[in-house]
């Protein structure tokens, strides 16, 4: 019932006088240090410090759980975009007079085919033309185009076919009017595909000094050198090494080139920067800003006009997140890495397709890929404002600090002799395998979530087997051996795919789960188990309550792949004992596993016939790995 009598009291405060305007500018919340908040946040945390907070991230830099202008009053800041050191963009308005390009590539099988879809796709919101760089379709590309390029501008990463597709249009008519850039990075493509040791790197400048020269004369609106990050980043590298390698790539492009006598500016007026978003916000945000203040001060080194030391940055959502389970999460990973590459400040943007790394993304896949970046522009209004991360005390600080490692780094190549020599010696090679490794492990242990992968897998998803395979031959037979690109997600697929392949004959691969006692003793456990089997392609088959061992026995006639028992610590000692015991008596050949650290050693549930312990901290992908051969085994009898 309403309470009137508290209303009526209340109801006076409507002949109190009101507070005026001038009085209420006069009040103000009181100060509060950093120091004050700390001791808020230890309070909060019951006794823990206030460092318990902060993380450490693949590029060595600590996150702090509060920025402020007290914490980043030393660290350097661009007032303005548009100005030295270019952080905050290249444009003083931003996007609102240059907005950047939607660069999505376009697939079809013949010419014909092409050009509808080439003359759809600018029909509905495509700024930019990507055509595929395929030699038996270039030929037809004055056809295909069908004089958009003088509206629109290129955005290719030719590779091997630049030098044939340059010559395919500079036969166009008016083609000083195409504008854009086709490029090519040589030393990215050696770094994805290897350069066999019958091939020097200097051989690959001479032909293409060549080619960007003769371009350069037809074509001089046209962009026509890369500097690529993108296979570093798809090979597991973290953002300091991409920012590092693609500024070390182009000082090599630069150098050689001008020994090659074309003139500074007419290298830097081709130059583009191209890099993969990722998964990590904030990091991605940052990179980009980070590569700026890097290339800056780099071609001031070189003598370059300020307009000269300007970045201009293709950017395309990041392969190495995305996954082939549940491949609709990859709309919400493209929708992130986007909004980061538009943020962050780039001037063409290709968003991957969902269901690209399933092989058969089409229409509609290609639609949303699309609708992502006009959503950005015309719902998010990113057009109309000007960097809106700068000022950000987090953003800026994380971009003072890995431009810092980032030119560490570009030291480091440097001191081999440039990006040529790091890639000969193998040293980028290296450093990326080992960020890829502790990449992989934290994916492995699920200490990174992956969704739809390694946690809340869908196994009704059946996946293609379509997993990658490392390039063969021995060091000694390549100049510079290739860079294995891999996605996060590929080790926990090929468990799956493995999984599928036993499963067929016998059907779904299970785990029975023997549930021990009421659903508020197992039920954290067993919900985790499930989890950890479903990673690696695997179902569970979960028991009702256990209290013995007549209870598990439906369950255990089912001849499932595996077993696992939970419970809680104390029902391990005074019920799973004597279990598992009783299990291992009468099914000598079960394979049964324990969730979580039992009270007791290990080594005594080892002498009972566990076979292993999956835990918060266990390597999903190796304790299944060894159960799906020791399966395979069993089937092979």
């Amino acid at each position: 019932m309403m309470n009137f009598s508290s209303w009526e009291e209340g109801s006076c405060c409507h002949k109190q006088r009101s507070m005026s305007y001038q009085e209420m500018e006069k009040i103000s919340f009181p100060e509060k240090t950093m120091e004050d908040w700390k001791r808020a946040a230890e309070s909060a945390l019951k006794g823990r410090a206030a460092e318990s907070l902060d993380r450490l991230t693949y590029e060595n830099i600590k996150l702090k759980p509060l920025y402020s202008a007290e914490t980043s009053a030393h660290t350097p800041k661009s007032q303005y975009p548009g100005q030295e050191d270019f952080r905050r963009g290249i444009e003083p308005l931003g996007y609102s007079k240059n907005d950047w390009k939607i660069a999505q590539r376009i697939y079809a099988e013949t010419a014909e085919d092409l050009k509808q879809e080439l003359k759809r796709v600018l029909e509905n919101g495509q700024n930019a033309i990507v055509l595929p760089a395929e030699e038996h379709l270039l030929e037809s590309f004055p056809g295909i185009l069908d004089g958009a390029y003088r509206e629109y501008p290129f955005a290719i990463n030719a590779a091997g076919s630049q030098s044939s597709m340059l010559a395919v249009l500079a036969k166009l008519p008016q083609p000083k009017e195409i504008h854009g850039y086709i490029g090519r990075d040589p030393l990215a493509e050696a770094a994805s595909e290897g350069l066999p040791g019958d091939r020097m790197v200097e051989g690959l400048y001479d032909d293409w000094a060549v080619t960007l020269e003769k371009a350069g004369a037809e074509m001089p609106k046209l962009r026509t050198i890369l500097a690529d990050a993108v296979p570093y980043h798809n090979g597991g590298a973290h953002a300091a090494l991409e920012v590092a390698a693609a500024a070390a790539a182009a000082t090599e492009h630069v150098s050689r080139l001008l020994d090659r006598h074309l003139s500074l500016e007419d290298i830097l007026s081709k130059l583009v920067f191209s890099f993969a978003s990722g998964g990590n916000f904030f990091m991605e945000i940052a990179k980009l800003r980070a590569a700026r203040i890097i290339w800056g001060k780099i071609a001031a080194a070189f003598g370059a006009p300020k307009d000269l030391q300007k970045m201009v940055i293709a950017a395309e959502t990041s392969y190495f997140t995305k996954t082939m389970a549940d491949p609709y999460v990859n709309l919400l990973r493209s929708g992130n890495e986007a909004f980061a590459a538009v943020i962050g400040g780039v001037q063409y943007l290709q968003v991957r397709a969902f269901d690209e790394v399933l092989g058969n993304s089409g229409f509609f896949s290609q639609r949303l890929a699309r609708n992502i970046q006009l959503l950005l522009r015309e719902e998010a209004h990113l057009l109309k404002v000007a960097d809106p991360s700068g000022g950000s005390w987090y953003i800026e600080s994380l971009t003072n600090e890995l431009a810092e490692k980032a030119w560490d780094i570009f030291l480091q190549i440097e001191s081999f002799g440039g990006m040529a020599d790091a890639l000969e010696k193998g040293w980028i090679q290296e450093q990326t395998r080992e960020i890829l490794e502790k990449k992989k492990h934290d994916a492995e242990t699920r200490k990174k979530s992956i969704i739809g992968t390694n946690v809340y897998s869908n196994l009704e998803d059946k996946l293609p087997d379509r997993g990658g395979r490392l390039k063969e031959g021995a060091s000694s037979g390549w100049t510079i051996r290739p860079l294995h690109q891999e996605r996060l997600s590929a080790t926990f697929e090929n468990l799956r795919i493995k999984a599928q392949e036993l499963g067929r004959g016998v059907g779904q691969l299970r785990a029975g789960l023997i549930s021990l006692g009421e659903l508020k003793e197992h039920k954290t456990r067993t919900d985790f188990a499930a989890g950890f089997f479903a990673a690696g392609g695997i179902a569970a088959e979960h028991s009702p309550g256990v209290n013995g061992f007549p209870d598990a026995e439906e369950l255990l006639e089912m001849d499932n792949t595996c077993y696992c028992i939970c419970g809680t610590n104390q029902q391990y000692e005074t019920v799973g004992k004597q279990l598992l015991k009783e299990i291992k008596e009468k099914y000598p050949d079960s394979v049964v596993y324990l969730a979580g650290h039992p009270d007791s050693p290990a080594e005594e549930w080892r002498e009972l016939g566990i076979h292993d312990f999956i835990t918060a901290k266990s390597n999903v992908c190796s304790i299944l790995a060894k159960l799906l051969e020791e399966t395979e085994v069993k089937m092979n009898g």
